[in-house]
């Protein structure tokens, strides 16, 4: 079996379903991802490892049970700071919210769980998503994974970073001035 967080959306969901591979074998293989390498990115600022692995195995008693199954099922992604996420600290990068829990998720977050994706954890922001470089976070500055030299850039900075080391399948993400540009 190749590494399962190298597959597709796709290969993923097709291996899913001919049962190669289950959705909690592969958020385990993100989680542990995670755990390598997210102390050197600071990509993740919250790691949701029990909510996600029970949404694991959900997704993948649904897809045992053969029946019709949500696009997105099984999917890990991550959600960047800024999002509202229930239950789930959401600070923005901001001292201000450090200790805010959401009691609702954003609309996107809502959206992306019907399709039954997993939420994997919450992502490094510049606070408030206002700046370009993703320097100025409650958490610290989030890295450039080919080139750790590097800030990430941008107030999605933990969701590219995040992305581009494979930490997750995908993120949420959003641009005020050209910070997923």
């Amino acid at each position: 079996m190749s590494d399962l967080t190298a597959l597709s959306i796709r290969d993923l969901t097709d291996g899913y379903k001919k049962g190669s591979f289950s959705p909690v074998e592969v958020t385990e293989a993100y989680l542990k991802r995670i755990d390598n390498y997210n102390e050197k990115l600071n990509a993740f600022v919250l790691v949701n490892k029990d909510g996600a692995m029970k949404q694991a195995r959900t997704a993948e008693s649904l897809y045992s049970s053969g029946a019709a199954t949500p696009s997105l099922l099984g999917i890990p992604l991550g959600h960047k700071d800024l999002y509202s996420t229930e239950g789930i600290r959401t600070t923005a990068g901001s001292k201000v919210l450090e200790n805010h829990i959401p009691q609702a998720d954003a609309t996107s977050v809502a959206k992306l769980a019907d399709s039954g994706a997993i939420n994997i954890g919450k992502l490094n922001t510049h606070e408030y998503a206002y700046g370009p470089t993703n320097e100025h976070s409650l958490f610290g500055s989030c890295l450039n994974p080919w080139d750790t030299r590097y800030f990430s850039g941008g107030s999605s900075g933990g969701s590219g970073s995040a992305v581009a080391a494979s930490l997750c399948l995908g993120a949420t993400g959003s641009d005020t001035g050209g910070s997923i540009r």
